[in-house]
């Protein structure tokens, strides 16, 4: 048994979460420990490891800065559900329906894994093979530009 850590975490949403992510990967890399015994660990870790980290967030659209935590940041992105750039940009949400340009990249997505699967039907090398990977590639590059 683990000696006693903090227990305000115990009942909380974002640690919920990250729990729960932490066993299923820690059961995937080692089946043979029981669920109790995974749980005790991760809510030991979190009750004696976890330190609360300041961050700064700007507003380039308002030139404004927001003094927070990461604490907040990841409830604020669990409630809010805000769209998420990979440059790490966020947006607020503007009703139900998608962005234009989230549309066009997933059409980008989807362009890529048809062409990337039709090249690995084709031995490296061939005209066909080539074709479809530069086809892939451009679909890529034209999906990056997009961010």
């Amino acid at each position: 048994m683990l000696k006693e850590y903090d227990h305000k975490y115990d009942t909380d949403k974002v640690f919920d979460e990250y729990r729960y992510n932490c066993i299923a990967a820690i059961k995937k890399m080692i089946p043979s420990l029981y669920h109790e015994e995974i749980l005790e660990a991760v809510n030991y870790v979190i009750g004696t490891e976890y330190k609360e980290v300041d961050l700064i967030l700007s507003n380039s659209y308002e030139k404004t800065e927001q003094k927070s935590n990461v604490y907040k940041l990841v409830s604020y992105i669990m409630e809010r559900e805000p769209v998420l750039c990979s440059s790490g940009v966020l947006f607020k949400r503007r009703g139900s329906h998608l962005d234009m340009f989230i549309s066009l990249i997933d059409e980008f997505i989807d362009g890529r894994k048809f062409h990337k699967n039709e090249m690995f039907k084709y031995p490296k090398g061939t005209e066909q093979f080539e074709k479809y990977n530069i086809l892939q590639s451009s679909e890529k590059v034209s999906g990056n530009a997009m961010n």
